[in-house]
């Protein structure tokens, strides 16, 4: 295909901490990347970059990347897409030549990697760590890696995905579930992985117990009222809470390294950002006056994907960190984020085949007759993100008897539903729309933004499969 990668796999990548080295290497920030061939065979994936630089070099620093655009010679050509041309291509193509019917996904790399550029150049000084849950694809996260990135998990598969792809368990994974099964726990421990957050002391006693050497966050209770989905009504400690959780510490011997908030999955307001900073300088005082150092302050995730709406965000927050820690007045702090939807969200655009039709004739006379589409993905599938995460699925005609809409007239109908493909009634995704033309089967439709919290959560319902997965990059 021309101007378009597709990946079958993605070499491996060490990323760490530069801290310098004696022999002349640079000072270049967890930001850096080289190769894995690079590297000896012997080392392990938490070697720290102070150990494995040579005097040589060897490593160059990333710079921010911009948004993905039109590849060189080629121009966006489908009227109903707003995806990169790369993936256009990879769409039409997959569709054309995909002869069991079968919905798939696009990933386009190339936009993880703009996003990642896209958050450095904003937030210079907070090391995003991936939320997992989001889009657990493991090529995925093999490129967050290898841009620097660490992991939000919030359980132990997800912890086993992030040390399958490279990621070492001190530096890079925070457990960021505030309430953690024991047997998750000693595995955490078992693993290595020794940061995580807790809001409560029946989590400081458990911790004590089954993983002693853990470095703790306290999870703070923040207004998320203006978030897509909130999270303060399960998570996060109030204030007055801190004494009672530090005084737990000490007497179970639990490390408590800083504090984390978050402000609700997918947060528009930017005072809802710098209103928590306040809330976690304000909690780190308090901790300081009862003797605590904090050394770590997580500001969470909830950052929308669009840069529009990210830019602003993150220019204020940007702002309120460096008023509220001054970098010379807390030089030992250090900030991370858990961006998830942010990164991937609109790197993924999924197709879905027309299986059949149904025409409902009208009741009442005068009225026009309604069609039913049943398309091979729904809310069972990549759709649960519609029940599960408020969102809205809009449909782009991808292909027509084989054609791209654009070659030929294809108005609107009047009325038509979409549908899944399981036997449940609740299996809907649209119920009534204005905009679609007369489809037939074997028709195939696109939707864009399909990166988060949608197959992450899909399952086999009614026997049918979570769609498979392309990759391309530009």
């Amino acid at each position: 295909m021309n101007g378009v990668r597709v990946t079958a796999g993605l070499a491996k990548v060490t990323l760490g901490r530069a801290c310098g080295h004696a022999g002349g290497a640079r000072r270049l920030g967890w930001w850096s990347y080289r190769p894995m061939s690079s590297v000896p065979a012997q080392e392990s994936a938490c070697t720290d970059f102070e150990e494995i630089l040579t005097p040589s070099g060897g490593v160059s620093p990333l710079q921010p990347l911009p948004l993905p655009g039109p590849c060189p010679g080629e121009a966006t050509g489908h009227p109903h897409l707003s995806c990169a041309p790369w993936v256009e291509e990879a769409l039409l193509t997959e569709a054309r030549h995909n002869e069991s019917e079968d919905a798939f996904v696009v990933v386009d790399l190339s936009h993880v990697e703009a996003q990642v550029g896209l958050w450095k150049s904003h937030l210079p000084r907070v090391r995003p760590f991936f939320a997992v849950k989001a889009n657990p694809d493991p090529r995925i996260m093999a490129v967050l890696h290898s841009l620097g990135c660490g992991f939000d998990c919030a359980s132990v598969p997800e912890v086993a995905a992030a040390l399958k792809i490279g990621a070492c368990p001190v530096r890079d994974i925070v457990y960021a579930n505030p309430c953690k099964a024991p047997s998750h726990l000693s595995q955490a421990a078992a693993d290595g992985v020794d940061l995580m957050t807790l809001d409560s002391t029946d989590e400081v006693a458990k911790i004590g117990h089954l993983h002693p050497g853990a470095r703790c966050l306290i999870r703070l209770f923040v207004d998320d009222s203006a978030s897509r989905c909130t999270l303060g009504n399960k998570f996060g400690a109030q204030l007055s809470d801190i004494p009672r959780l530090l005084a737990a510490a000490r007497r179970h011997g639990v490390a408590i390294d800083g504090v984390s908030f978050h402000v609700g999955s997918e947060c528009l307001d930017p005072c809802a950002f710098t209103n928590a900073v306040g809330v976690a300088r304000h909690a780190i005082d308090v901790m300081s006056s009862f003797g605590v150092r904090s050394t770590i302050v997580d500001i969470g995730g909830g950052f929308p994907s669009n840069p529009a709406l990210f830019a602003p965000i993150a220019t204020a927050l940007s702002c309120e960190l460096d008023h509220q820690f001054p970098a010379l007045s807390f030089p030992h702090v250090r900030f991370i984020g858990e961006p998830g939807r942010f990164l991937v969200a609109d790197g993924v655009t999924l197709a879905t085949n027309v299986i059949g039709r149904r025409v409902v004739e009208p009741t009442v006379e005068d009225d026009e007759h309604h069609v039913m589409y049943f398309l091979n993905d729904g809310i069972y599938g990549s759709f649960n993100c519609l029940l599960h995460d408020h969102a809205t699925a809009v449909p782009r005609v991808l292909l027509q008897d084989g054609r791209v809409p654009s070659q030929f007239a294809c108005p609107p109908h009047p009325s038509s539903s979409l549908w899944g493909p399981t036997c449940d009634g609740l299996d809907c995704i649209i119920k009534d729309s204005a905009d679609l033309p007369s489809l037939d089967v074997g028709d195939w439709l696109a939707f864009e933004g399909w990166g988060a919290y949608t197959v992450a959560a899909a399952t086999t319902f009614n026997g049918f499969s979570v769609p498979e997965r392309r990759y391309v990059t530009c």
